[in-house]
């Protein structure tokens, strides 16, 4: 999964998303950090659901593994730490933004909906999914 160890103060890292959480799907990093006795840390993994984050979060920590779940916000979804409503007029950003798509909206139009997004995730304005933090140990001040 890695080569040798190049460095004595390094950590590595991997991304993984929806795999089964049973030691068959964290294995061969493991073996990895128990054949160089080396930190692992996954750096990126969630948005499946709350008892998966549960489950997964469990066995990294049940094997020494630093975890860090992502995303800390999102648009209209209960599987991040916080939920951003998604400003009218965003999915002309998301289009514009997409390969399908090549069509701008009008400047004007374009700055009025960022600026509603960046007014909707200040944090006073969005929404905490409670579950989602206690499926990753954590609890909600």
């Amino acid at each position: 999964v890695f080569g040798e160890p190049f460095d004595d103060n390094v950590i590595y890292t991997y991304h993984k998303f929806w795999v089964n959480p049973s030691r068959d799907g964290l294995q061969e990093y493991l073996n990895f950090s128990n054949r160089w006795h080396v930190p692992i840390l996954i750096g990126e993994t969630g948005e499946f659901n709350n008892g998966w984050n549960d489950k997964f979060r469990r066995l990294n920590e049940r094997f020494g593994f630093g975890w860090i779940f992502w995303p800390y916000k999102n648009l209209d979804s209960d599987l991040a730490v916080v939920t951003i409503r998604r400003p009218p007029g965003w999915d002309l950003i998301a289009d514009a933004g997409s390969a399908n798509s090549g069509t701008l909206p009008p400047r004007p139009q374009a700055q009025a909906v960022l600026d509603a997004y960046l007014e909707a995730a200040k944090f006073k304005n969005v929404r905490v999914n409670d579950a989602y933090i206690n499926s990753l140990g954590l609890k909600v001040p």
